[in-house]
């Protein structure tokens, strides 16, 4: 997609994308955006290396656990683990909003400027304004739309992170209108600079094409998926702007109203119910600013939205007979959602994740899906910076026994090496697999564990790992192995009750393949 700029617009966005890239935290950022945007769900590893990219960031995690388990995707059971999630969202769907969600986040961390804290407040509120809409009128996804409709202002709010002065120039500008400023200042409008940088930093491709304005001139009736994006994101942020501008709240009722008809058919629903639809969003607000750690700043859009609050009525005095708050003791802040502290435990995870292995079992599963709910709370438990656990399938045709799937650093190559013969030799892949024995090595550079180690595995695996491997024998015959290796400063991660855990993720796993293998 290629839209014309001037010299000093190309030149602009050289110098935005420049400042972006020195940026110290945006590199990493970017090279996991880039990560995500790579995979595609024509493989099975995909959906595997899209969840371990996701759990490297525990803040994206808990969103995305959070988002799964509100109302739009509830089920019968909590989900805890990103491998359900995925399956539950779609894996294009959650790779747009996974990529959203870290851009926002990056630039809502390093806010310090109170104008673009503002802007920021303002596109997380019309995120949810479309999210809403997109609910009530099945006009596109709702969580597309919300992403989308937070991107939408993504050119203002990167000139206003990088590039401050210029930002501020444009607000003195003499012009008579904004878009004349801006582009008059910095040689194109905020909606080229936008769809540029998303090029560049090769965004979504859905997600890119949607951060176009499309006014209600140009909606016609046939929009593509990413143009219907795009439509409502520029109606969210319109109502935004209109719902922060000066005047009463009757003319900006009126004004909004307007709006909506201008689109013709796509929103007529809403046209006559704009005090709801803002009520019902202020509602959404709450919960998402509570749900995804954004704090709304005390600027235009809190003193614009305060208009449309319903009256909360005041409490009724407490009866005699009631028990003071204090006696019922001291009540503590929740922790930070992000932080390190906020963390599960080991034994959490592994019993969120025997709970959300109990409930896929329950319905019509994929196998494929169970095992990688395994090798998932496995992996969470032991540390996803420090571990690799990978599934090995034995092959029905040919003494081998190979990688199937697995999370963490390499998993996907893999399955270009890891394939070990079962020659009945002495070393420990064929220990586990013959004697049907679990195996915890706690170091392999031991020499009493390294001489037995096969030449092609050690060309493959750091000089020092712990390695754990768990036989899954179904009728005496060992189908497969879960693989674990990892820092073997992690060994201590590794005790008697966590193994236990690991025992009976197993034996789930071993019934999922019995039941599947059963003759129907």
């Amino acid at each position: 997609m290629r839209h014309p700029t001037s010299d000093r617009g190309e030149q602009l966005i050289i110098k935005l994308l420049s400042r972006i890239r020195l940026d110290g935290d945006f590199p990493a950022m970017a090279q996991a955006v880039a990560q995500i945007g790579r995979l595609t769900s024509s493989e099975d590893t995909s959906c595997n290396a899209l969840a371990d990219t996701i759990l490297q960031d525990y803040g994206l995690a808990n969103k995305i656990l959070r988002l799964v388990n509100t109302v739009a995707y509830a089920q019968c059971r909590e989900v805890t683990t990103i491998s359900r999630a995925v399956l539950l969202i779609g894996f294009e769907r959650i790779r747009t909003i996974a990529t959203g969600f870290m851009v926002f986040e990056h630039l809502r961390r390093h806010c310090h400027h109170p104008e673009l804290a503002e802007r920021l407040s303002m596109s997380f509120y019309s995120a949810v304004l479309a999210r809403t809409i997109a609910r009530g009128t099945q006009f596109v996804d709702a969580e597309e739309a919300f992403i989308s409709a937070l991107f939408q202002q993504l050119g203002r709010i990167l000139v206003a992170f990088y590039l401050p002065d210029a930002y501020a120039e444009v607000g003195r500008s003499a012009e008579p209108t904004e878009q004349a400023a801006v582009i008059a200042v910095l040689g194109l409008s905020y909606e080229r600079i936008g769809l540029a940088v998303a090029e560049a930093l090769k965004l979504p491709d859905k997600l890119t094409r949607s951060l176009a304005r499309i006014p209600g001139s140009r909606a016609t009736g046939g929009l593509d998926e990413a143009e219907r994006l795009g439509c409502l994101s520029t109606v969210a942020n319109d109502i935004t702007a209109v719902l922060t501008s000066d005047g009463v709240r009757k003319n900006k009722t009126h004004d909004i109203q307007r709006l909506l008809k201008s689109y013709g058919r796509h929103f007529a629903d809403i046209g006559n119910g704009v005090d709801d639809l803002i009520t019902s969003s202020l509602a959404e607000l709450s919960n998402n600013s509570a749900m995804f750690g954004v704090t709304l700043h005390g600027g235009r859009l809190v003193h614009a939205l305060d208009e449309w609050k319903v009256p909360t009525p005041a409490p009724a005095a407490p009866a005699a007979e009631e028990v003071p708050a204090w006696a019922a003791g001291p009540a503590f802040a929740p922790a930070a959602d992000d932080a390190p502290a906020g963390e599960e435990s080991p034994e959490t995870i592994l019993t969120n994740g025997l709970h959300e292995l109990t409930s896929l079992m329950l319905g019509n599963y994929v196998l494929d899906d169970v095992l990688r709910v395994v090798l998932e709370t496995i992996y969470r438990a032991l540390g996803v910076r420090e571990t690799r656990v990978f599934f090995l399938l034995r092959d029905p045709s040919q003494p081998v026994i190979r990688y199937r799937f697995g999370f963490g650093d390499d998993a996907d190559e893999a399955g270009a090496w890891l394939r070990i013969p079962l020659d009945g030799g002495r070393d420990p892949f064929n220990v586990a697999v013959d004697q049907q024995k679990d195996l915890v090595l706690k170091s392999l550079a031991e020499p009493e564990v390294a001489r037995y180690l096969p030449d092609w595995y050690r060309q493959h695996i750091p000089s020092d790992r712990f390695l754990m491997l768990l036989p899954l024998v179904i009728d005496g015959r060992t189908v497969g192995l879960f693989y674990i290796d990892g820092d073997p400063d992690n060994v201590a991660a590794l005790t008697p009750a966590i193994f236990t855990y690991f025992r009976v993720l197993r034996s789930q796993a071993v019934l999922a393949i019995k039941q599947k293998s059963q003759p129907r």
